[in-house]
């Protein structure tokens, strides 16, 4: 690491179903059983279900 910029980047971490599940269950609890369109939860899931397919595709090509 070169710098202190470099030092202080958090690492990345894909959006897991599991992760994506625990948001949409806390909105859900908030908000009557119901999660946004569009909201947090909604793009949680999408990106997870995103990462999903890409993992797949990836395992598929091996």
């Amino acid at each position: 690491m070169n710098t202190i910029e470099e030092s202080k980047k958090i690492p990345l971490k894909l959006m897991t179903m599991e992760d994506a599940k625990r948001i949409q269950r806390a909105e859900c609890l908030e908000n009557n059983g119901q999660v946004e369109k569009g909201g947090f939860a909604a793009r949680a899931m999408r990106a997870a279900m995103k990462n999903e397919s890409q993992t797949i595709n990836q395992n598929l090509k091996k």
